[in-house]
């Protein structure tokens, strides 16, 4: 049996009706990033947004997201313009929009989310290590 990884971004038809979602990680020095497609499983219909496509909507946190709709996806893009320089090393932010996504039978909220994460420097070498002396006698 072979198994396909769900993507990140997915609009979903199931018993309790339709789901939308994005989630995804960035570092913190990212230039405007496209995130990628909303892809439908199961959808009854193509991809919309009810409310029309989003021009550099604020996150709950910072950034702006923008969205485009063709050929029934969504394509998602986050510029992280907003949320400060000041990241210290392993510091994260979660910003987010909830939309209204739709494929033509149902309407719903979608979670779009991104973390914007600051990762550790790597270790530097402070200088070369002298000689050892054995102290014992």
């Amino acid at each position: 049996m072979r198994l396909t990884p769900i993507p990140a971004f997915v609009a979903r038809r199931g018993p309790g009706g339709l789901t939308a979602s994005l989630s995804a990680t960035i570092p913190h020095d990212a230039a405007v990033a496209a995130l990628g497609p909303i892809r439908a499983f199961g959808a009854a219909g193509p991809l919309s947004l009810p409310g029309g496509d989003l021009s550099a909507a604020p996150g709950s946190a910072g950034g702006r997201f923008t969205t485009s709709t063709a050929a029934g996806a969504i394509s998602v893009t986050f510029d992280r313009n907003g949320l400060g320089d000041g990241f210290a090393e392993g510091e994260s932010v979660t910003t987010a929009i909830g939309p209204a996504v739709a494929d033509g039978v149902s309407s719903v909220p979608a979670r779009l989310r991104v973390t914007v994460r600051r990762a550790y420097a790597p270790p530097q070498l402070l200088g070369p290590i002298p000689d050892q002396v054995d102290l014992l006698p």
